[in-house]
């Protein structure tokens, strides 16, 4: 139950990132891409009862992100938000990627992504000794 339940929030997160795009600031957006589903990835784990989540729960968010950014990039939303975000002013250059679903940010993600679970997952079995799960990946 748990997986449904992230793959709706990951279609709303994304959803709604897409919807916003261009009108927002880019770091919320980032926000939205990578901080708030690690969070909900979090609260998921630590409810599943599957050794599995530490890969699918990733998986899902990385689909997701894959999707909704091929989507932004294809609408020409991704483009405004780049007219929209690169700045120089002086030695300073903020710029920003001309694709969002460039391979290594996916495998950025994706790796982000169960890095948080495990470190949580460490965290969690610190404060409960009841909490059993293996790592053995199948």
């Amino acid at each position: 139950m748990t997986i449904v339940i992230a793959a709706v929030l990951n279609g709303i997160n994304y959803g709604l990132a897409y919807l916003i795009t261009p009108n927002v600031n880019i770091f919320f957006l980032l926000m939205m891409l990578i901080v708030i589903p690690a969070v909900y990835n979090i609260i998921l784990y630590k409810k599943n009862t599957l050794k599995k989540g530490l890969w699918i729960f990733p998986l899902l968010t990385t689909i997701a992100y894959t999707v909704s950014g091929s989507l932004l990039e294809r609408s020409g939303k991704w483009d405004v938000l780049i007219e929209q975000t690169n700045r120089s002013s002086g030695d300073l250059i903020i710029q920003v990627s001309e694709s969002i679903v460039d391979p290594s940010q996916i495998i950025t993600l994706f790796l982000t992504q169960i890095a948080v679970l495990f470190i949580a997952d460490k965290l969690f079995r610190k404060g409960s000794s009841s909490h059993d799960r293996s790592y053995k990946f199948e």
